[in-house]
């Protein structure tokens, strides 16, 4: 008996930061950005979109669903709808000093469901207009309501600054903001810096925004000046770095302003655990330039982080240079002196370069805007360092009539991206693991992650060696049904491990068995019978048979196939022979086959005639000495007498058509 399974798997399992609710791919796949331009990753590569909506704010969030369709744009001041009309309640207003910094993302938990977060500044307490004091402001938008098309079902929803103590300065928000995975894979942190140089991480999960934020106190512990809303504040794809960028108007020995700013950029490192900032240091050089304001207007053009966080991207100066710091260079004197100049971008225009005009793409590359030019440059290896980084200043020509405006729209710390994924064609519902049967896995890598080491643990000790494996596509052959937890732990450059576990059920297959091999005599028959099956299995025989059960009568190799309602098959095959059986009805007797002929006219033994059988029933082959056929006759007469044919010793094979029953002999030719 030879047991056979059939059936296999391809398992999607969901690895790293994200759960499998909160599995979202492709929400910041499409990019939307200046006057009616766009990019899109869907292809994988990038590539321009059909003119989009016109005149975008330089900080904008393009948002689309976890297939890539299109939700909404969203601005400091107004929500778009996919048709880059206002959608319903999309008209935001409010005072916004400083710029119109803003930051959409899904609800952790709550599918169709975006937050859109706007801080709101607050500069003079003088002034006479009845403002609200500083805060973050956040609008919902459900995007079942409209058709589709969505509305802003919750608006003006303030949450408060913790305030400061120095007059005109109450606690604004001094950064636009970012949003950071939790490590809980699930829920997200919104992370802004005040003018008192505190850090306020809000948490964001299934039940809404947390309105009391955790608070890291100026880690820093030095406080520069008048810091200037509209700093930009990023977070590296792995959520464990932060990088701010500002400026500072200086004073003279009176205290008042000399119209002098001071660009400085900060880097702190984040638990993303508990939201609070581990260190911070500003790094030392950039705290060295003092700039007029021709030579600085607005700010900080751009800052992003390389897809492994080991570097950081800086552009200044309105887009005359761009920065990259070493991360990894050790000291904050040491990542200062690895500062290197790696693009000079031919801007169309060089007027400002606040906004977010660097930003990492869903495919591994820092991309660059400048202002009113119809391209985007492009960092090809951001990991690099210096001139291997690859900047090409016109990597996508954008849609002809699209313009950009130096603003890139702004996205999670990880684009929402898994940064590991074992995935399939098929899932544990619709098709099961079986019992004996390899599960085939396979893993991918977001691009923000390089992997260095694969362990995985299937989970089935009585496996012994074979439970543990390495490489990204393993295959491991469970052998009894039952629930078992497999273990992936990819461990990326840099020597940060990312681990998920999934409970993987394997079926039992079905027991076939046709029992041992079957011997029949001649005429008889056997019903053959893989044993009971619970219901709705279904059975395949070699023949094309779909019933339960096959009735054998000739000889020959019989198998059948059982499929469980659950997927699961299982195959059992045996060997039916005939035989000859004395004394059993309908068994021909070959003893009274005579072994010698004499065909010389006597009238006596001239033929060769099958004694004892109805000779018409059997099919003769003769052979000579040599093996040469000699005669063939289907339904024999006894009528064979060697004519033509010398003296001597010959042979011959009998086989029954109906039964298939064979039987050989030989006999001598004698004149």
């Amino acid at each position: 008996m030879k047991q056979l399974c059939r059936i296999s798997l391809l398992l999607g399992l969901l690895c790293g930061w994200l759960q499998p609710e909160a599995l979202a791919q492709r929400e910041y796949y499409n990019w939307y950005f200046g006057n009616r331009a766009g990019i899109s990753f869907l292809s994988g590569a990038a590539a321009p979109l059909p003119l989009g909506a016109p005149d975008l704010y330089r900080d904008v969030c393009s948002v689309s669903d976890s297939a890539g369709t299109l939700q909404f744009i969203a601005e400091g001041n107004r929500i778009l709808n996919r048709n880059f009309q206002l959608m319903v309640g999309g008209q935001l207003g409010g005072p916004v000093y400083f710029g119109y910094e803003v930051m959409a993302l899904p609800q952790p938990g709550r599918p169709g469901r975006y937050y859109v977060f706007t801080p709101k500044h607050w500069v003079d307490i003088g002034l006479t207009t009845n403002y609200p004091p500083p805060n973050l402001t956040y609008f919902v938008v459900d995007m079942r309501r409209q058709g589709g098309l969505g509305e802003v079902v919750a608006r003006d929803s303030l949450i408060q600054l913790p305030q400061g103590t120095v007059t005109g300065n109450q606690g604004l928000a001094a950064t636009d903001i970012a949003a950071v995975r939790h490590a809980n894979g699930r829920d997200m942190w919104l992370i802004i810096k005040t003018d008192q140089q505190n850090y306020l991480s809000f948490l964001l999960n299934d039940t809404g925004v947390h309105p009391q934020p955790v608070i890291t106190v100026n880690p820093v512990g030095r406080r520069l000046p008048m810091v200037n809303p509209g700093g930009l504040i990023k977070a590296s794809s792995d959520g464990r770095r932060l990088a701010c960028s500002f400026f500072c108007f200086l004073v003279d020995a009176r205290g008042n302003f000399n119209g002098v700013r001071l660009p400085y950029q900060e880097v702190a490192e984040f638990d993303n655990r508990s939201g609070r900032i581990a260190s911070a240091y500003i790094i030392p050089d950039t705290a060295r330039y003092k700039l007029a304001p021709s030579r600085w207007s607005g700010g900080t053009g751009g800052l992003e982080f390389s897809p492994d966080g080991s570097r950081l991207y800086v552009d200044t100066l309105a887009s005359r240079e761009i920065w990259q710091y070493n991360l990894n260079a050790g000291s904050p004197a040491a990542v200062a002196a690895s500062r290197v100049v790696v693009a000079r971008p031919v801007a169309g225009a060089k007027q400002s370069g606040a906004g977010n005009n660097l930003q990492l793409g869903p495919d591994g590359r820092i991309y660059h805007a400048s202002t009113l030019v119809n391209r985007v440059g492009r960092f090809e290896s951001p990991n690099a360092l210096g001139s291997a980084t690859r900047y090409r200043d016109t990597a996508l020509v954008l849609t002809t009539g699209a313009i950009t405006l130096a603003g890139l729209p702004r996205a999670t710390n990880d684009l929402n991206l898994l940064p590991v994924v074992v995935a399939g064609s098929g899932s544990i519902s619709v098709q099961p693991a079986c019992a004996g049967t390899a599960v085939q896995l396979s893993s991918s890598l977001s691009p923000f992650v390089t992997a260095t080491a694969y362990a995985w643990n299937f989970g089935d000790p009585a496996s012994g060696p074979l439970n543990t494996a390495s490489g990204q596509a393993p295959a491991h052959q469970y052998q009894t049904a039952g629930i078992y937890t497999v273990t992936l732990i990819v461990t990326a450059a840099g020597g940060r491990q990312y681990s998920t576990t999934q409970t993987v059920q394997v079926r039992p297959r079905p027991v076939v068995d046709l029992g041992p091999d079957v011997r029949l005599c001649a005429g008889e028959t056997q019903v053959l019978s893989p044993g009971p099956q619970p219901a709705g299995s279904t059975f395949r025989w070699q023949n094309g048979s779909t019933a339960a059960e096959l009735t054998a009568t000739t000889a020959g190799i019989y198998s059948v196939t059982v499929t469980s309602p659950s997927g699961c098959a299982a195959t059992d095959e045996l060997i039916v022979t005939q035989a000859n059986c004395a004394g059993s009805p309908n068994v021909p007797d070959f003893t009274n086959l005579p072994n010698i002929i004499t065909p010389n006219q006597d009238a006596q033994n001239e033929c060769f005639v099958l004694k004892g059988l109805k000779a018409s029933d059997w099919n003769i082959e003769i052979y000579n000495r040599w093996g040469r056929q000699v005669y063939r006759k289907a339904g024999y007469d006894n009528s064979w007498n060697a004519t033509g044919q010398p003296e001597g010793v010959y042979y011959y094979l009998l086989h029954h058509a109906a039964t298939g029953q064979q039987h050989k002999g030989w006999m001598e030719v004698s004149r």
